[in-house]
């Protein structure tokens, strides 16, 4: 496994992000300090970005040998983006905007790509079983564009308090099933899990190899080992099996960006380092 940090090219307020950047200038200094700290890559929040820049950002993360882990495009909630809407027009203009975000991603070498609150809500007007088959109409049109350019796509639980739909990671499983959306993977978050998991560990082993990717903060939104998250009993799950994805701390730094992340990456590879000699 490997670990990740949450990074954006902008500047922003928006919680669980460590580092937030205002010009390539600091996005260098900042992954400087995120390869010093020992991270493999990161999860790049971005806004709005023209080809030419995200040349200019890959470039940045080559030079300090970090991946970009997943690709989050936080701007399309913004523009409209609801992959379920009632709208049919909406529904496929919405499909077609996200789309146009799979060129920039494969510039800057991701692989990864979340489906978080753009799935939309359902609306009082709707019922569970006309939402899914939209998303699952709009989820399977996505897939095709994006294997095209080497991309995966992964739904995030969401908790209760931010969104009404696909909120543990037992459901967002069943909901993959029921729909055959067999290119469609999971992007688990410990938070959210926290919330909406009766028992986390469970519930990873029951989604299984479709973990594509994971968020890990603590139970609190804190750096790993500042909750009280039982991440031995999930790593051991995902050892179990065989995750090989990130590790990634999607966290609120509170003001202190360098604690969080070298918070995350000691407490993680300790844990790591200690079951990894327990099953030789």
């Amino acid at each position: 496994m490997k670990l990740g940090l949450s990074v954006s090219t902008f500047p922003t307020k928006f919680g669980p992000i460590v580092y937030s950047s205002s010009s390539l200038e600091e996005l260098d200094l900042i992954l400087y300090k995120v390869s010093r700290f020992g991270y493999d890559g990161v999860d790049l929040f971005i806004d709005p970005t023209t080809e030419s820049k995200a040349i200019e950002i890959k470039k940045i993360f080559d030079k300090y040998h970090l991946d970009i882990a997943m690709l989050i495009c936080i701007y399309l909630a913004d523009m409209g983006v609801n992959l379920s809407s009632l709208d049919e027009s909406q529904r496929k203009k919405s499909v077609q905007i996200y789309s146009d975000q799979f060129k920039i991603a494969k510039i800057l070498g991701a692989k990864l790509m979340p489906i978080g609150f753009i799935r939309g809500r359902i609306d009082v007007a709707d019922d569970k079983a006309s939402y899914e088959q939209r998303l699952a109409l709009s989820l399977t049109e996505l897939v095709k564009s994006a294997k095209e350019y080497g991309i995966t796509l992964c739904i995030e639980p969401i908790n209760r308090y931010e969104i009404n739909t696909l909120m543990g990671l037992d459901e967002v499983a069943d909901f993959i099933r029921k729909q055959n959306l067999q290119d469609i993977k999971i992007l688990p978050d410990l938070f959210h899990m926290n919330i909406e998991d009766k028992d986390l560990a469970k519930s990873l082993r029951n989604a299984g190899t479709m973990v594509a990717h994971m968020h890990v903060p603590d139970s609190n939104r804190k750096a790993p080992g500042w909750g009280h998250t039982d991440y031995v009993s999930i790593l051991k799950v995902l050892i179990d099996i065989n995750y090989q994805g990130f590790l990634t701390i999607e966290a609120m730094p509170f003001g202190k960006e360098d604690e969080c992340a070298v918070q995350g990456t000691t407490y993680l590879k300790s844990l790591l380092e200690n079951l990894k000699g327990k099953t030789k």
